[in-house]
């Protein structure tokens, strides 16, 4: 599975279940292909750069925020913040 490929299955994903988490999101992405992934200065098992890349550009624009706190990505909210990054 390329980073392109892995950032469409993530763009599918979000659309079908409205958010995404990141940790499950991961799992998912390193049960098809171990590239697609590594593990953080935590311990954690994270999306390798070029994914998020290609993710970020698949979801341009306003609609899909990126929540901190969650640690999710979902669809833009009235109440969010300008920008993708919110608390």
């Amino acid at each position: 599975m390329t980073p392109q490929e892995a950032a469409q299955w993530m763009v599918d994903e979000l659309a079908k279940r409205k958010v995404l988490d990141q940790e499950s999101a991961a799992w998912q992405l390193t049960r098809q292909d171990k590239t697609l992934t590594y593990q953080n200065d935590n311990g954690n098992l994270a999306i390798n750069k070029p994914v998020l890349a290609a993710f970020n550009k698949l979801t341009k624009g306003d609609d899909v925020v990126w929540s901190r706190s969650e640690r999710q990505w979902r669809f833009r909210k009235k109440y969010d913040r300008p920008g993708r990054m919110q608390d």
